[in-house]
């Protein structure tokens, strides 16, 4: 086997490795939804359990994953508040453009499904704060 071949092969095996690490790695996070970061508790039982941390390491790192848990959900509530006027906006006109295309009971069925949703969203926004015993940075809401 040539030398470029071997490294070809070693290359696409490195790869298909990675690959399989990260669909192996893929699994839900925090509420349960992809996407959604694992809490510090959850993170400092992983890190204990991988790292076989004795309790003043636990602790040490939970108070360090909560305060940055705190810093980065302010974070994003500023970012959200700086962009609010630009997604707002940009609500408002795709809730319009996609209103121009429905018939009337259309509009009537899309606009309980929307109610629903953010029922649900803030019963999942209760749950997710008294889980973490405080509640979470502010849902971006627009004016009507």
């Amino acid at each position: 086997m040539t030398r470029l071949t071997r490294l070809s092969l070693t290359l696409c095996l490195f790869t298909l490795a990675l690959v399989a690490a990260g669909t192996a790695s893929a699994r839900p996070h925090g509420d349960g939804h992809r996407g959604f970061p694992p809490s510090a508790e959850q993170q400092v039982a992983r890190m204990s359990e991988a790292l076989d941390l004795d309790d003043a390491q636990s602790a040490e790192l939970l108070v360090i994953l909560q305060h940055a848990e705190i810093e980065r959900e302010e974070l994003r509530a500023n970012m959200e508040e700086s962009f609010k006027p630009d997604i707002c906006a940009l609500r408002a006109q795709t809730a319009e453009e996609i209103r121009s295309v429905l018939n009337a009971e259309q509009i009537a069925q899309m606009e309980e499904h929307l109610e629903r949703r953010a029922e649900r969203a803030e019963k999942r926004a209760e749950k997710r704060a008294e889980r973490r015993g405080r509640p979470g940075p502010p849902w971006l809401e627009c004016e009507d």
